[in-house]
């Protein structure tokens, strides 16, 4: 049975109460490629489905998109990561 990789997505603001959700192809087709069975984990807000998906994938790819704010993990902004 092949490994279950789950794929975090990207999204974009559509309007002030929609976004998209979105993932680059090549993200799927890498996990493929490499003997995986890739699985998109759509953008959830309630703990048990992160829980549930967290039960049945292997592993987890983290696809990128934009930085986390460092307040959100108790850091201080360092100047060399100011653009």
């Amino acid at each position: 049975m092949k490994p279950i990789v789950g794929i975090t997505q990207d999204i974009e603001k559509k309007n002030e109460t929609s976004f998209y959700a979105y993932l680059d192809n090549n993200y799927a087709q890498a996990v493929y490629n490499f003997g995986g069975l890739p699985v998109m984990i759509p953008i959830l807000a309630d703990d048990d489905s992160v829980k549930e998906y967290a039960a049945m994938i292997d592993g987890l790819l983290l696809s990128g998109g934009d930085d986390i704010h460092p307040r959100y993990y108790g850091a201080e902004i360092i100047p060399e990561c100011l653009p």
